[in-house]
């Protein structure tokens, strides 16, 4: 998954929103001997942080539990600015995201989507999603979260 398209993404849902903080990241975690999810994700974020939970998911769920997420219109005090999901840069950098998603999905033999007890790298406030792609020779967390 490529850094810059996530920074992109998280620079357009800043410009002009209040009390908004979106954190958008991509870890590769090679295998280790006999790695379960547990062990993959405190490689991935350091051993602070402690799985609550895991779930398979399809690529489908993947694309829109993350896109709903980005969309996410905000309430009276907090959110993105008015006119971002207006913005045409914006809808092109989203839809490459869902490429890129569905390439990582082909090239994984499981996603799961799990969530964190304790240890998360961008406190959750608004939203959050984290997803682990398992692929052939590595794993790859996709993390986001939103807060204010």
């Amino acid at each position: 998954m490529k850094q810059d398209l996530l920074e992109k993404i998280t620079v357009r849902l800043h410009e002009n929103a209040t009390n908004y903080s979106v954190f958008l990241h991509a870890y590769e975690v090679p295998y280790v001997q006999q790695a379960d999810s547990a062990a993959l994700i405190r490689t991935g974020l350091g051993v602070e942080a402690v799985l609550g939970g895991v779930d398979e998911v399809e690529v489908g769920a993947v694309c829109t539990e993350v896109e709903d997420a980005l969309l996410y219109p905000g309430d009276d005090g907090a959110g993105p600015g008015n006119l971002v999901f207006q913005n045409e840069l914006f809808i092109e950098l989203l839809n490459e995201l869902k490429g890129e998603i569905r390439r990582l999905a082909s090239a994984s033999f499981k996603i799961e989507r799990f969530w964190l007890q304790d240890g998360h790298p961008a406190y959750p406030v608004f939203w959050d999603f984290a997803f682990l792609f398992w692929g052939k020779d590595k794993a790859t967390l996709f993390i986001g979260s939103s807060s204010d």
